[in-house]
């Protein structure tokens, strides 16, 4: 059993770590267009554009944690291949984003081929690397442990 809340808890953290990066993705994405003036400054869409990449962020995330969970049992966060994961991150980050699209697809009847590309390979890019940040965070962790190389000041340290 304490096997499986220490998992939960591990995927919890990288959903809400992508979460976060998607979240700020988005506002800086919203950003950027206000002041190309692309879009209008509304606090309540900013908000909104921020909340969905978020949210896509923190289902894709999440999704790579479960991938990481059902492909590569036995192995520690910190033994997880970079390249794998990304590999993963950039799946999830484009299925997320397909979803999202079917669905607004659905709601509206409309959407845009150049559209619907560039928000796969938006979330594909940042779930690539968000996967490969978490996989790397872990072995520097994992390395700062056991005392070899995790404090890049520890020789000014005295230590």
């Amino acid at each position: 059993m304490k096997d499986w809340l220490r998992r939960l808890k591990g995927l919890a953290v990288v959903g809400a770590t992508g979460a976060a990066v998607g979240a700020l993705f988005g506002s800086a994405w919203f950003a950027l267009s206000a002041l190309l003036g692309t879009t209008s400054v509304n606090l309540g869409t900013w908000v909104w554009v921020a909340g969905l990449w978020g949210a896509i962020g923190g289902v894709a995330t999440s999704g790579v944690g479960l991938l990481l969970t059902a492909l590569d049992r036995g192995q520690t966060a910190a033994e997880l291949s970079i390249g794998r994961t990304a590999f993963y991150g950039a799946v999830t980050g484009a299925l997320v984003p397909l979803v999202v699209v079917a669905v607004a697809l659905l709601a509206t009847g409309e959407t845009s081929a150049a559209g619907i590309l560039q928000f796969v390979s938006i979330g594909s890019g940042l779930g690539a690397a968000t996967g490969a940040g978490v996989a790397a965070s872990a072995r520097h962790a994992a390395r700062r442990e056991l005392g070899t190389g995790g404090d890049p000041l520890g020789s000014l340290r005295g230590g």
